[in-house]
């Protein structure tokens, strides 16, 4: 009996270009935090900025309030940039669509970009965890894991494709966390990290463009 698959897409860098200007939002987010004392770079910027919530306050209430508020600077800069599809991007989701395998997405966006990209895509993913759905960003395994359980609740195989380390960390770490679901964590080439760096970090193969997951051997075959 074959058993089910799914496919777990990341969205920027990977169905899509958000042109989002990210040294202007560090130094947006080194304005509200460097003058309570806080020195880091915000490299990555949402680890950034649960670190300077907890330098800046020693309450848990008070941090979740710096956290908000440095994630509204990333919220305001991502709806106002631009979303372009990447190449091949709208063929693939459109020809996984018909076919019927399911898909989903795991993105370190809000959700004000994921309604947006989703305009652009022009499809309809079974199931979403955005930054805002989440407690914790890649490479914590959380999206993954919630949104696996939605798109295989009766277990199966899951195609994680990124186009980052941190897309593919976080798909290694899941599959301890989820004993019914085999994870296989592909790497795409979208100028974030090149094929030895997602390589290592765990990705069981890695393609040039992302429509090249069709010829995965679970889709092959369809």
């Amino acid at each position: 009996m074959t058993r089910a698959s799914a496919i777990l897409f990341d969205l920027d860098g990977t169905l899509v270009d958000l042109e989002v200007d990210i040294e202007q939002v560090r130094a947006e987010l080194r304005a509200v935090f460097e003058p309570l004392g806080y020195g880091g770079g915000f490299r990555p910027i949402l680890p950034g900025i649960d670190e300077a919530a907890r330098t800046v306050a020693h309450t848990p209430e008070v941090r979740r309030e710096w956290v908000a508020r440095g994630r509204a600077v990333i919220d305001r800069a991502e709806a106002a940039a631009r979303v372009t599809a990447r190449p091949g991007a709208c063929d693939i989701v459109w020809a996984l669509a018909r076919s019927g395998v399911p898909i989903g997405l795991f993105t370190d966006n809000g959700r004000c970009a994921v309604e947006r990209a989703l305009t652009v895509l022009q499809v309809k993913f079974q199931a979403v965890a955005s930054r805002d759905d989440v407690m914790c960003p890649k490479p914590d395994p959380e999206g993954v894991s919630r949104v696996a359980g939605q798109l295989l609740a009766a277990g199966g195989v899951l195609w994680v494709i990124g186009d980052s380390v941190r897309d593919i960390r976080a798909a290694v770490a899941a599959q301890s966390e989820l004993a019914n679901v085999d994870i296989r964590p592909i790497g795409v080439i979208g100028g974030r990290s090149s094929k030895t760096d997602l390589t290592d970090a765990g990705a069981h193969a890695v393609i040039d463009r992302v429509e090249d997951c069709l010829s995965l051997p679970a889709f092959a075959r369809r």
